[in-house]
């Protein structure tokens, strides 16, 4: 499960998608979304593929009825593990 936070509306016609990433061209869509009226949303998902094969956890803001690709306008992206200290 994610769980997100004062999260912005994204407006009408517009949701947000939650992706595993590492890049550019590996990364894969698990979810779409959109908060509720205090900006929070709880998303639970089967995922396709295990978290520790992906750098990042990645939101994007998405068009209705655009393409599935990701937008390219993240909002939000945090790494799948914590950082390493000291590093």
């Amino acid at each position: 499960m994610i769980s997100f936070r004062r999260l912005p509306n994204p407006g009408a016609g517009r949701f947000y998608e939650a992706w595993l990433m590492t890049s550019t061209t590996k990364l894969i869509a698990v979810a779409s979304f959109r908060p509720d009226a205090h900006g929070s949303a709880r998303v639970e998902t089967s995922l396709p593929s295990p978290v520790r094969a992906f750098r990042y956890i990645d939101v994007s803001l998405q068009q209705a009825g655009a393409s599935p690709a990701h937008s390219g306008d993240s909002v939000l992206r945090g790494p799948t593990a914590p950082l390493a200290q000291g590093g």
